[in-house]
């Protein structure tokens, strides 16, 4: 549940925290100066210059889906440029103002799945620790029915594979389980090439599906 969550996400900063003054804590996502300004990246700033250097550019508002050269890209990016998916016009898009709209869209997606179609009845599942806005908001959705699986281990101080793949054996079929593509939050622990291979391995086997949270990308993925 939430509250479980919230309780993960603070024992992680806890166990690695101590009085050492020259120790700077980043266990939150946003980080600011002495100054309380945040952090720019250099790669930001230079795009920035470019566009406003750019007089052939012009300020426009976008469609209500979002920008569809950044929505083509982005999917290119999730699912591969040779992707069938792409290839055979089954993938569709949207842009939304940051990760907790787009995590929303796609709980909105399965509640509709819930309430018309009779085949998708089982839970969402979400590791632990994970983002504690996550389990709100797909409840906020009207899904109540949230469930966990372990992900970080303090004594391999990464992945524990075996526990996360047991939690998931006993998941029942058509579970949405939550991965995370990079930059795992809380953890910064991602899984390797070979760990997702067997994730996803199990998946197709017990009929479940992927929701992919990308950086700031949110997939909702099948494998059929």
């Amino acid at each position: 549940n939430q509250n479980a969550a919230q309780m993960n996400r603070y024992h992680f900063n806890e166990a690695f925290w101590d009085d050492m003054k020259i120790k700077t804590p980043l266990f939150f996502t946003e980080y600011y100066s002495e100054k309380g300004k945040t952090f720019e990246l250099r790669l930001v700033g230079k795009i920035k210059q470019q566009i406003s250097a750019d007089p052939t550019l012009h300020p426009e508002y976008p469609s209500s889906r979002g920008l569809v050269e950044f929505i083509r890209q982005a999917t290119q990016v999730a699912l591969g440029r040779n992707s069938r998916t792409i290839a055979e016009n089954r993938m569709f898009g949207v842009q939304t103002p940051g990760f907790n709209a787009a995590v929303r869209l796609g709980a909105e997606l399965l509640k509709h799945w819930y309430d018309v179609s009779a085949a998708w009845c089982g839970p969402v599942y979400l590791s632990v620790p994970c983002d504690g806005s996550l389990a709100s908001i797909f409840q906020a959705a009207g899904i109540p029915d949230i469930r966990q699986y372990y992900y970080w281990d303090d004594e391999q101080r990464g992945v524990c594979l075996e526990k996360l793949l047991a939690d998931l054996e006993r998941a029942p079929e058509r579970s949405v389980v939550v991965l995370s593509a990079s930059a795992h939050y809380p953890t910064g622990a991602d899984l390797s090439q070979n760990q997702w291979a067997v994730i996803t391995q199990l998946i197709m086997v017990n009929d479940m599906y992927i929701s992919a949270l990308y950086q700031r990308l949110k997939l909702f993925l099948s494998h059929k």
